[in-house]
């Protein structure tokens, strides 16, 4: 990424620090003005699994009781038709359809070309418990294509929405999906045979932070963060991450 780009991502990462009851209007606003991506719509997910809520960014509302009656089962990028995961969470069009094929299907014939939208990618953020929360999608028009470098910074960006949804992002009728204050040391405490400090780094590891991260935030030495990683999967028998974070929410869910 040259100089530019980086100084637009900086903005951009700066422009959406913002209120969580915003953030995803933030966002949007961000990727037009840092990026020039003039048009998204950006929903969260409810109890259920359903998308809605939509916040969108130059694409009309008079099409959408169309979309969520009908249209969304055809969405490309929907995940009812492509399977998002944290190893896979920006997806484009081309990823599961070759344009030609893509543009004689029912979703982009009879509901994107109305509102002269046509190449998308979708890209999803999930909770602690691997739960889908949040999920952005960008799109070109008059026929215009995403291409490599786009991907490339969807990447980092997607990066960036992760972590920040598993907390303080997603609201559906003004309540947060994802509270922080679920995941304090107290609560973090019931049945984990860990120290104090080791509960204090377990907790920025359920918000998806990384080593370097951690060792930032409370002024630790990256070795000695290392070391208190090693004694958790040590104590919790996880061998990783993934497998950490999927212990302690079953712990939580049956505590």
């Amino acid at each position: 990424m040259n100089k530019e780009g980086q100084k637009n991502l900086s903005n951009f990462f700066e422009s959406i620090k913002m209120d969580s009851t915003v953030f995803r209007r933030n966002v949007v606003d961000a990727l037009a003005t840092c990026f020039n991506y003039t048009h998204a719509n950006y929903f969260v997910f409810s109890e259920n699994g359903e998308a809605r809520d939509p916040v969108q960014l130059n694409i009309t509302n008079r099409y959408l009781p169309d979309y969520f009656e009908h249209y969304h089962k055809l969405d490309i990028l929907h995940p009812y038709n492509v399977r998002y995961s944290l190893q896979r969470n920006v997806i484009s069009i081309t990823d599961s359809l070759p344009y030609k094929q893509y543009e004689q299907s029912e979703f982009y014939m009879d509901f994107l070309k109305k509102m002269n939208l046509f190449d998308g990618v979708g890209i999803a953020q999930f909770d602690f418990l691997g739960k889908m929360v949040g999920w952005l999608c960008l799109w070109k028009t008059d026929k215009e294509k995403f291409h490599t470098e786009d991907i490339e910074l969807f990447k980092i960006i997607g990066a960036y929405l992760q972590k920040e949804s598993i907390f303080n992002c997603f609201s559906v009728d003004g309540e947060n999906k994802a509270d922080a204050s679920n995941l304090s040391l107290d609560c973090l405490d019931k049945g984990l045979p860990l120290t104090g400090r080791e509960l204090e780094i377990l907790a920025f590891v359920l918000k998806g932070y990384t080593n370097e991260e951690i060792a930032k935030e409370l002024f630790l030495s990256i070795y000695t963060v290392k070391t208190h990683m090693r004694n958790i999967f040590r104590k919790t028998s996880a061998s990783n991450r993934t497998a950490l974070c999927y212990q302690v929410s079953k712990g939580r869910q049956t505590g």
